[in-house]
C-alpha cells in the first residue's frame, strides 16, 4: 500500500497546486488566461479521478482485510472524500470539448 499512499500524496499536491493557479487566473483577462485554466481545470480532473480510483482500491484492500478477519457489514472507507471528482466540473469540460470538435 505505500505505492498507493505516495501516488495519493502526490495527486493530493497536484490538486492544490493547480486549484491554486485557476485562482490566479481566474477571473480570465486575457484568451490566454482562458486557455490556461481549461489545462488546469482538464489536469485537475485528472488528478481527482486518480485520487478516486486510489481510494477505491484502497476501500477494496479494506474489504478483502475485513473479509479474511470475519468482519461483516460496510467499511467506514466508504464515505465520500472531498477530493474525489466533481462530476459537474467534469459534464462542464465534456461539453466545451464537444464543442469544439
Amino acid at each position: 500500500m505505500n505505492g498507493l499512499a505516495s501516488s495519493s500524496l502526490s495527486a493530493k499536491k497536484n490538486c492544490e497546486y493547480y486549484s491554486q493557479k485557476i485562482a490566479e487566473h481566474s477571473p480570465p483577462k486575457t484568451e490566454n488566461d482562458e486557455r490556461l485554466i481549461r489545462s488546469y481545470q482538464r489536469i485537475l480532473i485528472r488528478d481527482r479521478s486518480l485520487l478516486y480510483n486510489l481510494e477505491l482500491l484502497e476501500m477494496v484492500e479494506t474489504m478483502r482485510k475485513d473479509a479474511t478477519a470475519g468482519v461483516t457489514g460496510i467499511s467506514s472507507h466508504l464515505s465520500m472524500s472531498s477530493t474525489s471528482l466533481d462530476l459537474d466540473e467534469l459534464r462542464v469540460l465534456l461539453d466545451e470539448n464537444s464543442d469544439n470538435v
